[in-house]
């Protein structure tokens, strides 16, 4: 956030339970904790495409509250209701949106609240960065599942599972389910969640042709419908 010659303000701005048969497989992206800490250099010295966004000068006194690690965390969540979108985003910028309590537990669900709307801001957020990459990555670990499930993003989903997929099998789950997720990931997650692979429309012909031949007839009936849709079968 920052401040030009005349006065305007800007902002960057970036562009269920499972119930599938499961396999036990050997996962490519199972990740020691080390290599997860290893990769948060790497993930912050990924500079996403931003924008330049003007933003009614009236509201800098929130979007500096919203920002402001100094700021109750109460007053956080009234902010996270506002009505301006900026305003809301700019809770992201916040290095204490995720307190930890007395009891040494990480309260996540600020931050989970606001990934449906800004899921791959929050994936890089000060916040989730510091609890994912530089301490319990388990503690992220319904807001990695959330950002997985919202992102439009394919590589995001491959990034989130090349460090978080060995954290919980939902992750794998809503990667499964994601309709961007990459057909050859879905390949590798078919080994777990055929179900939701079959159901996916963004599972290869190749994937769907094999599927076809699993011992479950829903698994087959998904495969079938999506074969057929492509005029292949």
């Amino acid at each position: 956030m920052y401040q030009d010659a005349q006065g305007a303000l800007y902002v960057h701005e970036e562009t269920a339970t499972p119930i599938d048969e499961k396999k036990a497989p050997v996962w490519p992206w199972v990740v020691a904790g080390a290599a997860i800490v290893a990769g948060a250099a790497l993930w912050m010295s990924q500079s996403p495409t931003r924008s330049e966004n003007p933003v009614d000068p009236a509201l800098a006194p929130l979007l500096l509250e919203a920002a402001n690690p100094e700021t109750p965390w109460k007053r956080l969540w009234i902010l996270a209701e506002h009505e301006n979108r900026e305003v809301r985003r700019a809770l992201l910028q916040n290095a204490a949106l995720c307190p930890v309590d007395d009891k040494g537990v990480v309260q996540t669900g600020l931050l989970y609240h606001l990934t449906s709307e800004f899921p791959d801001e929050v994936a890089e957020a000060p916040a989730f960065v510091l609890h994912a990459f530089y301490g319990d990555p388990t503690s992220m670990r319904f807001v990695i599942r959330r950002i997985v499930v919202y992102t439009k993003d394919p590589e995001r989903v491959r990034s989130m599972l090349s460090l978080f997929g060995s954290l919980h099998e939902e992750i794998r789950w809503n990667a499964a389910n994601n309709k961007v997720t990459p057909p050859d990931l879905l390949r590798e997650l078919a080994k777990e969640w055929p179900g939701s692979v079959a159901g996916n429309p963004n599972t290869s012909t190749e994937v769907l042709r094999e599927l076809l031949q699993h011992h479950d007839v829903r698994v087959r009936t998904d495969a079938k419908h999506f074969l057929s849709k492509r005029i292949v079968l």
